[in-house]
């Protein structure tokens, strides 16, 4: 049925449902995804070339294509190599700015400000590769201090210790 808010018209809906039904239509007739297919095709010849078949019965499989709301995604695994997004707290109440510079930054404590949440805590969201990272806060741009909460350490080579990340 290709009827994107008609009939709330002839029965008098509320005032935006009519905008939301014909956004909603608009939505599901964008292109569809070849990621489910395919997995549904790779689970297929895997199993049965590992010698596991399933008969759903003595006539062929019928489905239906239904409409699906434009929120809902295909769930793919993550790559094994794929980024990471890490959250990255400190506790600082006497500073005015924080930033966090790492070897993920190239140690720039201007490329990652943190953002101030309120009794002395900050707070940055990163997408980092997964391995090793070393990194320490930066308090008002002159204070370099490790992440207390960090279970791993190394020596920063200026008597410090740099934290440690392992994603």
């Amino acid at each position: 049925m290709n009827d994107p808010g008609r009939h709330l018209l002839q029965h008098k809906a509320p005032s935006g449902l009519l905008e939301a039904a014909r956004l909603r239509a608009v939505s599901l007739e964008r292109p569809r995804s070849w990621a489910a297919p395919l997995a549904l095709a790779a689970g297929l010849l895997l199993g049965l070339s590992g010698g596991y078949f399933f008969w759903a019965g003595s006539g062929p499989v019928v489905v239906e294509e239904q409409a699906v709301p434009a929120v809902a995604e295909v769930a793919v695994a993550p790559q094994v190599d794929s980024p990471v997004s890490t959250r990255l707290v400190c506790y600082a109440p006497g500073a005015e700015t924080v930033a966090v510079a790492g070897s993920f930054n190239r140690w720039d404590p201007s490329a990652a400000p943190m953002r101030p949440l309120g009794d002395g805590l900050f707070a940055t969201d990163l997408v980092l590769p997964r391995g090793r990272h070393e990194y320490m806060f930066v308090l008002d741009e002159v204070e370099w201090v490790g992440d207390p909460s960090a279970p791993l350490a190394a020596d920063d080579g200026f008597g410090q210790q740099n934290s440690v990340l392992e994603i």
